[in-house]
């Protein structure tokens, strides 16, 4: 980024505000600064402005660049080009900073000396987590020599993996000496753009500044173009410009410069890229050769590739080059060993305007200096071999991409690489290049990715298009491929009838790691179905052959699942060491699948025991874990994230909850990931009284049957939501629909999750109740009675035999039991007395009394109901003030209500002289509520179980009544609170 003749102008307080991330970095507080504008509004212009200020007071910069190569560039590039730059610069540093950090040399070229061609075997990849580690141990270490200041430009071109490493640097960056400035363009971040998600998430880390360049003003403009050669223009030639640049340097800029070409602004094409190409007119025919060369190459690039491409050699080639510096085309690079584009909008119209043969003759020469350096990237190559129709090398070089993304933990862009190198075997001259081989490292990619469904897809593709003579280990490898997609969702028995198939295909003899793997596969799936004879039995075989065959991956899985079948069968202290052991299993063996999956299955275990705070921390490692290892859409690492928003639901931390299920900032989650995180913040959002939780069912019940999680967790919302609204008939319909399809997907109509579900229930109709007519007491009673039974049954054939009811599950009995007879109280059919009630809603608080806050809040609420029924205010109070803490720190604006109107508050107090107020205003809200049963003509009896109060309590407030509002009867007291409108609140 070399120096820019033209003044920087308008731009003094963002470069305050750089300068200022700079001198923190000075003074020992790590910054980072994010600077968003249009493209030509003049971000580089500025960074240009600080890196020269920042040199000259001895700040080492370090520059990298996110290049548009497609969909799929090469994961972390602006690191890789920054890095290899200063080991250029100073070798002996950047070889000290190797010894120090290893995996930092994965991010040098192999022609270095530093680092060793990405490789294509499992036992080369680098731990993600090792590789940010480094880059922010390498940073702090230069750090503690001189402040650093690490410019990366253009990160809405960026891949995942390099916008997860910024990411990981802003976060972690404390007291190192680094200031990093970051730069996007804002006008390409479209809805969608992947980069608008990473913002918004970034935006929330207290060490990050946001720095948006707005257009310049119309005075800035001009002083900007005052600046310039505008001679024999006239002032309303000037205007035009500024008005037509509407703000933008580079706009500004252009126009002028085509305006002094032609010798008035009248001329000027309209379309910027026209202006961009009249540039090209005033260069020599070797000059525009040099930058139509560059343009094909990308916004940077290397001399020699220049010098490889293009026809023109020595003293010609020179000449051209300087002539496109001089005319501000191209610029040199820092480093002085490549040229870039004076911004990537020129680049861009160059390349549209070239001729079909031309971009094809020129990426063919690309290709071919490429192909002499392997230490390049192999993402380079794939993309010039395939604009110049060199299907073979560009075959080759995609699958070389998308192993070296994987070595470098990066899925999602070497499943893309993988994809590609399909489409293009159909245009090479061989029949089958390994495509079977080529298919289950897409599905390996897949899976790592989260896109199961894709994944699947391949392999059922690639089996469909196998030939008859095609051999049965591949046909065994891809079904095996099929099945352990299929395990990411719901399994089912199609799922265990093709792994048989595969197994019964597979050579039996030698005993290989394949046939280890495959056993191990089968034996998970007859476990999630429940067969856990077979499922054992299998398992064990599995351990044998890996032990014969040494495969470390297949031991560790089918370990993983003895220790799930312990924790089914066993003592759940057994079964937490010996899932702990499989654990360390699959680590040992780099099996990260099944790392994250007993992660999350010890996290269960210990959620079911409620040792809350261990299941957070287990959680949290597996999620944790996903990310580190590229695999944050893994489905494990995706239920460890829901269950930490989960366990903070329970504790109470709802803001805690909702920030972890938020999505705004993730990368391109999959439509299931998506529904799973949403439909695990339908508790807190209807907690919340929020609306509209209902209606979500549209979006979510596609995805019922592809995970089991999605419908319950949509159950659990929609009830707390209809509870609110009263609306039982929608309750009992949406109980018998989510329990129909979760019976026919988990094989067992009475699953444990219809407790909750038929006390959430019991909840809707003791709130229709309270509101119904007399009438309809008797068959809400009955439903309730009938939700009772259901639940009661599902505790009794949900557990596996010789197992016992775990805590959580004895505490939503609890409250279905308590539920059931405040329905009872509610419609007078078959009534508890008000101390059994009382007795029934303590004996819940009890059994929840394990850190469940949000389900013991609404207990609490519950009994504050009671006791008031009991007469017991005081104690009611106590509650009531507990219940209303919690509520409020969890922002249930719903139960606050409800326990407003439980305790009621007086509105009525003496008057000066001391006596009591008369008349409806002095009626308190309790006895508001009570005369507004009187308008209905309920008896005291009828009002006490409505009010949950008792019949006692009833009379004295409708004594009460009667004489603040003088009157000598209920029925005078009806008729007076009817003529005023009482009846209305």
């Amino acid at each position: 980024m070399s120096s820019s003749p033209v003044p920087l102008v308008g731009r003094s307080t963002e470069l305050t505000e750089l300068r200022a991330a700079v001198e923190r970095a000075r003074s020992g507080v790590a910054s980072a600064v994010v600077m968003g504008g249009d493209a030509g509004v003049g971000k580089t212009r500025l960074l240009t402005e600080l890196l020269g200020t920042a040199r000259a007071e001895g700040v080492l910069p370090l520059v990298g660049h996110c290049l548009d190569l497609g969909d799929m560039p090469p994961p972390y590039l602006p690191f890789t080009e920054a890095f290899t730059r200063r080991a250029v610069e100073d070798p002996a540093e950047m070889g000290r900073l190797v010894g120090l950090f290893p995996a930092l040399a994965r991010l040098l070229p192999a022609h270095l000396g530093l680092a060793g061609p990405p490789g294509a075997a499992g036992d080369d990849r680098v731990e993600r987590g090792d590789l940010f580690d480094a880059v922010l141990g390498a940073l702090g270490a230069m750090g503690a020599e001189q402040p650093v200041l690490l410019v990366v430009e253009d990160i809405h071109w960026a891949d995942q993996a390099t916008r997860d490493l910024l990411g990981y640097l802003v976060a972690r960056l404390n007291v190192e000496r680094v200031a990093v400035v970051t730069t996007y363009r804002s006008d390409d971040l479209h809805r969608r753009h992947p980069l608008r998600r990473t913002l918004a998430e970034w935006t929330r880390l207290p060490g990050l500044h946001r720095v948006h360049l707005d257009p310049l003003s119309a005075d800035d403009v001009r002083r900007l173009l005052g600046s310039e050669n505008v001679h024999g223009l006239s002032a309303g030639d000037l205007d035009d410009i500024v008005d037509r640049a509407e703000g933008n340097a580079f706009f500004a800029e252009e126009l002028l410069s085509a305006a002094n070409q032609f010798e008035g602004a009248d001329q000027l094409p309209w379309q910027l890229a026209d202006l961009l190409l009249v540039r090209l007119d005033r260069l020599s025919d070797d000059a525009r050769q040099v930058v139509r060369v560059a343009a094909v190459g990308g916004r940077r690039v290397p001399y020699d590739m220049v010098e490889s491409a293009i026809e023109l050699t020595g003293p010609r080639l020179e000449e051209a080059l300087r002539e496109a510096l001089d005319s501000n085309i191209l610029q040199l690079t820092p480093s002085g060993r490549g040229y870039v584009f004076r911004h990537a909008l020129l680049g861009e119209a160059i390349y549209d305007d070239l001729l079909p043969s031309e971009r094809v003759r020129i990426h063919a020469r690309y290709a071919r200096r490429l192909a002499e350096e392997p230490g390049r990237s192999p993402s380079e190559l794939a993309r010039h071999s395939y604009a110049s129709h060199d299907y073979p090398t560009a075959f080759e070089a995609s699958v070389a991409a998308g192993r070296a993304a994987m070595s470098l933990a990066a899925p999602q862009e070497a499943l893309g690489h993988f994809e590609n190198a399909l489409e293009l075997i159909e245009q090479l001259p061989q029949t089958d290049p390994g495509r079977v081989d080529l298919t289950l490292l897409a599905a390996d990619a897949a899976e790592a990715a989260g896109r199961y469904l894709r994944g699947g897809d391949l392999a059922r593709g690639a089996l469909a298009e196998l030939p008859p003579e095609a051999s049965d280990l591949d046909r065994a490898r891809l079904l095996t491929a099929q099945v352990r997609l299929a395990t990411s969702g719901e399994v089912d028995e199609e799922a265990l009838s093709v792994a048989t198939r595969a197994l019964q295909l597979a050579p039996h003899e030698p005993p290989t790691a394949f046939l280890a793997q495959l056993m191990a596969l089968q034996a998970r799936v007859a476990s999630a179905l429940g067969h856990d004879v077979d499922a054992q039995r299998t398992a064990e075989q599995a351990l044998q052959t890996a032990t014969l065959a040494g495969s470390a991956t297949a031991a560790a899985d089918a370990a993983a699942t003895l220790a799930a079948l312990e924790r089914r069968t066993g003592s759940p202290d057994d079964a937490a060491r010996q899932l702990e052991a499989a654990i360390a299993q699959a680590h040992s063996a780099r099996d990260v699948g099944t790392e994250l999956r007993t992660w999350f299955s010890l996290g269960s275990l210990l959620h079911e025991q409620c040792e809350l705070d261990r299941a957070l921390e287990v959680f949290t490692a597996g999620r944790r874990r996903a990310i580190e290892t590229g695999r944050p859409w893994d489905i494990f690492g995706l239920h460890n994230r829901a269950m930490i928003a989960t366990v903070r639901w329970m504790q109470g931390d709802w803001n805690t909850a909702l920030r972890i299920l938020d999505t705004t900032a993730d990368e391109r989650p999959t439509g299931l990931a998506a529904a799973v995180l949403r439909a695990t913040a339908l508790a807190v959002r209807a907690g919340r009284g929020e609306h509209g939780v209902v209606a979500e069912r549209a979006q979510l019940e596609p995805f019922w049957l592809r995970e089991g999680r999605v419908a319950l967790y949509y159950a659990f919302g929609a009830l707390t939501a209809l509870e609110q609204q009263g609306d039982s008939a929608a309750a009992i319909a949406v109980v018998e629909e989510v329990s129909a399809t979760l019976g026919q997907l988990w094989l067992n109509e009475w699953f444990l999750g219809r407790i909750q579900l038929s006390a959430q229930a019991l909840a809707v109709v003791a709130a229709d109740a309270a509101t119904a007519p007399q009438s309809r007491h008797v068959r809400l009673a009955e439903q309730g009675a009938e939700l009772l039974a259901t639940g009661l049954r599902s505790a009794e054939r949900g557990l596996p035999h010789g197992r016992e009811l775990g805590r959580e599950g004895r505490a939503w009995i609890a409250r279905l039991r308590a539920e059931e007879a405040r329905v009872r109280w509610l419609t007078g059919v078959d009534a508890p007395a008000a101390d059994e009630l009382v007795a029934l809603w303590h004996h819940a608080l009890d059994e929840f009394d394990f850190g469940h806050v949000a389900a013991s809040t609404v207990v609490r609420t519950r009994l504050v109901e009671a006791l008031q029924a009991a007469g017991d205010t005081a104690e009611a109070g106590r509650v009531a003030a507990v219940a209303r803490a919690d509520a409020d720190r969890m922002g249930a604006r719903p139960l606050l209500a409800q326990l407003d109107a439980a305790v009621g508050a007086r509105r009525g107090s003496p008057d000066r002289n001391g006596s009591a107020p008369r008349g409806l205003g002095a009626l308190t809200d309790r006895e508001r509520g009570v005369l507004a049963e009187l308008l209905e003509g309920r008896s005291n009896r009828q009002i006490a179980a409505k009010l949950f109060i008792s019949e006692k309590t009833a009379s004295v407030h409708v004594s009460n009544i009667m004489a603040k509002l003088g009157v000598r009867s209920r029925a005078e007291a009806a008729a007076l609170a009817r003529r005023a409108g009482a009846g209305q609140g």
